[in-house]
């Protein structure tokens, strides 16, 4: 495997990362919506 492939699976892994965090970020705001620290 070539360092350039090597390079775009880390970034993959990277984007994944970021939606995960910003889904589990959804996920507590619609599950807690009397938190007011989520409340828009």
């Amino acid at each position: 495997m070539s360092f350039q492939q090597q390079h775009d699976i880390t970034e993959q892994k990277r984007d994944i990362l970021q939606l995960h965090i910003i889904f589990q970020q959804m996920v507590k705001r619609y599950r807690f919506p009397e938190n007011p620290y989520l409340r828009d």
